[in-house]
């Protein structure tokens, strides 16, 4: 039901033919209720997600089977936009890479979730005040000996704002920003930041010398 729509019919943001399109998914479900002997005026139960001051929650729903049928048309509209733009820009990256050139570089950065510090003799009050920390994992690609290379970074930062100042400074290089559809899925970023948590709580947890000869051996 979802197609991904052509790149000249995409910047409109029109349906291409190949589209079922919002009318037609509203007809075939009608056709469904109908079917099943189901009116358009019966109420039916159905469970939908719910955002409310940035927090989101499973709830259950009663409304007609016309107004599920519109809500679920226009989500269904809504999703193929947004498959469509999450695909292109992985498309993007995907031919970024293979055509990088010696003196280019890509960083893909992300904002992983805020680390909580642990100290292992802390007394336990402190469990209840824990410091929180930035982690900024990127990964940097890039041409060596025409071969492409990659390297991890993950900057800690005290400061826990997680906005544009946060990650830009201008040191005169020319540079393109560009970015990902909301909620596209996992990146490399995501696996830098979850080792770098869990090797951080392994060291924190040890003792003084164990931590010390940890750090050393590293």
């Amino acid at each position: 039901m979802v197609h991904a729509r052509p790149s000249p019919i995409f910047l409109k943001f029109e349906q291409c033919e190949e589209c079922p399109g919002k009318l037609n998914v509203e007809n075939n479900l009608r056709a469904i209720f109908e079917e099943a002997v189901i009116s358009i005026d019966n109420t039916i139960s159905f469970y939908q997600w719910s955002h409310d001051d940035n927090r989101s929650s499973l709830i259950s729903v009663q409304d007609t089977v016309d107004s599920f049928i519109e809500r679920f048309s226009q989500k269904l509209d809504e999703l193929s936009s947004h498959h469509y733009i999450s695909k292109e820009q992985l498309k993007y990256l995907s031919d970024s890479k293979e055509n990088l050139k010696n003196s280019e570089c890509i960083a893909l950065m992300d904002f992983a979730e805020n680390y909580s510090v642990i100290i292992q003799d802390a007394i336990q009050s402190q469990h209840w005040s824990n410091t929180q920390v930035t982690l900024h994992p990127i990964v940097l690609y890039y041409r060596d000996d025409e071969n492409l290379s990659v390297k991890s970074v993950c900057m800690i930062s005290d400061c826990l704002d997680h906005n544009v100042f946060a990650v830009y400074e201008d040191f005169g290089l020319k540079a393109e920003w560009h970015f990902f559809a909301t909620s596209h899925g996992k990146s490399p970023c995501d696996g830098i930041g979850g080792t770098t948590k869990r090797l951080v709580a392994s060291i924190n947890k040890k003792s003084d010398i164990e931590r010390q000869r940890f750090l050393h051996i590293r």
